[in-house]
């Protein structure tokens, strides 16, 4: 009952903030791509804001910011993606062909991870 209460007085504040947020920046005329550009970082920045601080329930700032960023690249083509800077060592490998692991390449056979290849030159090949 509680959780009923605290969703009720959340929902029409949030409502309210979206609308109100989408609204003030919708009737202002855009001087160039870069106004626009602006104007949309602000609206956006504010609506991930007030999301984050005000849901009824606890939000992952990364997650959500992430799923934010993948929501708008999924509107152009499936090729153009986001990748973290967790994920550096695998978009060096892809974009220039760098690879920043051990040297190995592995696989699952029989429910068991395998190493099914070393690289020359790499530690695995080093430490034997």
């Amino acid at each position: 009952m509680k959780y009923n209460n605290k969703i009720k007085k959340a929902f029409p504040l949030l409502i309210l903030t979206v609308i109100t947020l989408l609204l003030g920046t919708t009737f202002r005329a855009p001087n160039d791509i870069y106004d626009k550009i602006n104007r949309n970082m602000d609206v956006f920045g504010r609506v991930y804001k007030e999301v984050a601080l005000n849901y009824v329930d606890d939000i992952d700032p990364d997650k959500f910011m992430k799923a934010g960023i993948e929501g708008m690249l999924s509107t152009l083509d499936p090729y153009t993606v986001y990748y973290d800077e967790s994920s550096k060592d695998q978009l060096d490998l892809i974009s220039t062909g760098k690879y920043g692991g051990i040297g190995v390449s592995i696989s699952i056979k029989d429910s068991a991870v395998i190493i099914s290849d070393v690289m020359p030159g790499y530690e695995a090949e080093r430490k034997g």
